[in-house]
């Protein structure tokens, strides 16, 4: 029988943490390629770790909520969801009768998507989940 203890689990939640965080940086590096060269490799990880801090915030859970919220946070701005002039993004995010988390999330994804097609913001779509 093969035993685990509770700091070698710590470790490997450690290490698949930053193996995911490293997999978001490259994502977003790629998909906004712009903003993070101004923020510097540092600092795109630093706000990459700080969307997903908070994305958890909001429940989600699974690896595709954090990076499409992620997305959402270098698209709009990393306060998007408290900003007065993008209002559906945080009652959205905040509403209880939306349904849960990833549900909600969804919904401020399409607002988004809207939002940008008629405003001409740049927007990098992601692909469908798989």
């Amino acid at each position: 029988m093969i035993r685990v203890t509770f700091e070698q689990f710590d470790r490997m939640k450690g290490n698949a943490e930053r193996s995911y965080v490293d997999r978001v940086v490259r994502a977003i590096s790629t998909r906004f390629r712009e903003h993070a060269g101004k923020l510097g490799s540092a600092g795109t990880r630093t706000a990459v770790e700080t969307a997903i801090a908070k994305g958890r915030g909001y429940g989600f859970v699974s690896e595709y909520d954090l990076f499409l919220f992620t997305c959402l946070s270098f698209a709009f701005g990393p306060g998007f969801d408290e900003d007065s002039t993008l209002p559906w993004a945080g009652a959205t995010l905040h509403s209880r009768i939306l349904g849960d988390p990833p549900s909600r999330l969804r919904r401020v994804y399409a607002l988004a998507l809207a939002a940008t097609s008629q405003s001409g913001r740049p927007w990098v779509p992601l692909p469908p989940q798989r």
